[in-house]
């Protein structure tokens, strides 16, 4: 298998709305967050919860911020009390979606990214979110050879995020390879008009 198609890195979106009215950890803990600092986010929300000044928005972002640490059952176990806390909001289930993602649990990302954009179809860093998931579902039915339900996957991250560069690079490589060359070019030329700049994509069109 080609070593071309390659892997769609998510980060995490702040996109949770947490009351403007905390404590200082819980403040502090926000705002690092924010700045993608999420071990210096992890200690304060630690404090925050120990003092009781946490809600169910700011427990997600804590474990967001746990995921990305790789602390992954510490993540699991506070998902598991914010789903429960807020079951009908859509950025639970978004950050549930982030937290199975950072495992590698890309199928369970899919559905709760799905989850959170049937709540809130608004919010296009839920869209993001899943389109990201769908690419790195393809990639690993790719690397086990199965090449129909890659294309199916990477055809899916388009239908919920058309401007996915991973996607629209990924599945051009893959119809490349597949002997559909005019259609790998067109996927290209459209991820340059979303990236002009973008080398990697030039390349494979030179």
């Amino acid at each position: 298998m080609s070593s071309r198609i390659r892997a769609s890195l998510y980060a995490a979106v702040l996109i949770l709305a947490a009351p403007l009215a905390a404590q200082d950890a819980a403040v502090s803990a926000r705002a690092l967050f924010e700045k993608g600092d999420f071990r210096g986010a992890a200690y304060f929300f630690e404090r925050a919860e120990d003092r009781g000044e946490t809600g169910p928005a700011d427990r997600a972002m804590y474990a967001i911020a746990l995921s990305e640490l790789g602390r992954h059952e510490d993540a699991a176990a506070l998902i598991e009390r914010v789903l429960e806390e807020s079951a009908g909001e859509g950025y639970a289930h978004y950050a549930a979606g982030i937290a199975s993602f950072n495992a590698g649990d890309y199928k369970t990302a899919v559905v709760l990214f799905e989850e959170a954009v049937e709540i809130d179809p608004s919010r296009e860093a839920y869209r993001r979110g899943l389109g990201v998931a769908y690419v790195n579902i393809g990639i690993s039915e790719y690397g086990s050879g199965d090449i129909e339900g890659a294309e199916r996957s990477f055809t899916r991250a388009l239908e919920t995020d058309p401007l996915s560069v991973p996607a629209l690079r990924n599945l051009g490589v893959l119809l490349s390879e597949s002997a559909r060359p005019d259609e790998a070019v067109t996927l290209y030329r459209r991820a340059l008009e979303i990236e002009p700049g973008n080398g990697e994509i030039h390349a494979l069109l030179a």
